[in-house]
């Protein structure tokens, strides 16, 4: 190295900085590249999961606005059904009522009748008993048709409430899917950009390897090596 160096040694020198330099500037240029494409991916994925939210949302909304119709529905049926016995209830009362009034005059003409003859009296007793006794029954029928339509209201109006129960439980499990799709879909996406992250240090990594192994190269032919400026190194 004391002699004079031939123009074509520096000419080779020469091309090798500039090919070195031309390879630096490929390497940041690629550097840069891969962190822009790096920071579109993470605006579109955070794009994506505002999206799924604002999905959810809206489906959440959707679901309450059904479970507040179903509320309003069991309320109206349960109205209806309430409604109906208590008509069925008064109907009966009615009938009832005219059945008392029927027997409380029959006795009234058993009454007229005793006094008229007392064959007659006997006769019309024996027979005017075996119509209360009809009568009662009618009666006792007539309330057991009442407990019974009551009874069927009841059963109706739980059944339908257990039906209702049963589709808002039914609506709180697509709800809580949905929110697990939704952790499983950010998990998945996160876990996409974590492995992106690794593979561009990975590449940064073998590129300065690279780039390391070149300067050696020169060192070692004795021919100068541009310095890289440490503010642009990759960590």
């Amino acid at each position: 190295m004391g002699g004079p160096v031939s123009p074509m040694a520096r000419t080779v020198e020469v091309q090798a900085a500039n090919q070195a330099e031309f390879e630096l500037r490929e390497l940041k240029s690629t550097i840069s590249a891969l962190r822009s494409a790096l920071e579109e991916s993470q605006h579109s994925g955070n794009a994506r999961v505002q999206e799924a939210v604002a999905g959810q949302d809206a489906e959440v909304r959707e679901l309450k606005t059904t479970i507040q119709a179903l509320r309003d529905e069991m309320e109206k049926m349960r109205f209806d059904s309430d409604s109906r016995v208590q008509a069925a209830t008064a109907s009966s009362a009615e009938e009832i009522r005219q059945l008392k009034q029927t027997a409380q005059a029959l006795r009234e003409q058993l009454d007229k009748q005793r006094f008229e003859a007392d064959a007659r009296v006997q006769a019309t007793a024996a027979m005017s008993s075996d119509e209360i006794r009809q009568h009662k029954g009618t009666i006792q029928s007539l309330r057991d048709q009442v407990d019974k339509q009551r009874f069927d209201a009841d059963a109706r109006v739980q059944q339908t409430s257990a039906l209702a129960n049963d589709e808002i439980r039914q609506l709180k499990k697509t709800v809580q899917g949905l929110r697990d799709q939704l952790d499983e879909r950010t998990h998945f996406f996160h876990e996409q950009i974590k492995a992106q992250e690794r593979d561009n240090r990975l590449e940064v990594r073998d590129m300065q390897q690279a780039i390391a192994a070149m300067r050696d190269q020169l060192e070692a032919a004795g021919r100068p090596v541009p310095a890289i400026p440490t503010s642009n190194r990759p960590n």
